[in-house]
């Protein structure tokens, strides 16, 4: 599945096999080699960085998820990145403009009144 992935990948970019090896640092052949399947990556280290080259997870990249998307990640108190940028800009609101963001919220979640 590797093959086929990277094929794609590759290609949805618009990317030539050459390109793909100047970027990433390996020869043309390599990557033909991964994509004919006579080859893979030698390294769980080096599927992750191809993997994060596209954008996709590396379950993704080697068939074990149809899901491309990379899970985001969360710290131990749940909050993702996003989560800890919205708190803290929170934090900057006055009473009022808290109350009025929670009533937008409210609204927008269908749990207003």
């Amino acid at each position: 599945m590797f093959k086929i992935r990277l094929k794609e990948l590759r290609e949805s970019k618009g990317m030539t096999q050459r390109d793909f090896a100047a970027d990433f640092g390996v020869s043309k052949g390599t990557v033909g080699m991964w994509e004919s399947g006579a080859r893979e990556p030698r390294t769980l280290d080096e599927i992750n960085r191809i993997a994060d080259y596209f954008g996709v997870s590396s379950d993704y990249l080697l068939g074990r998820t149809g899901e491309k998307e990379k899970p985001t990640p969360v710290s131990e108190d749940g909050l993702d990145e996003q989560d800890r940028q919205l708190v803290e800009l929170m934090k900057k609101l006055s009473a009022d403009q808290k109350a009025f963001l929670l009533a937008q919220l409210l609204t927008l979640t269908g749990q207003g009144k």
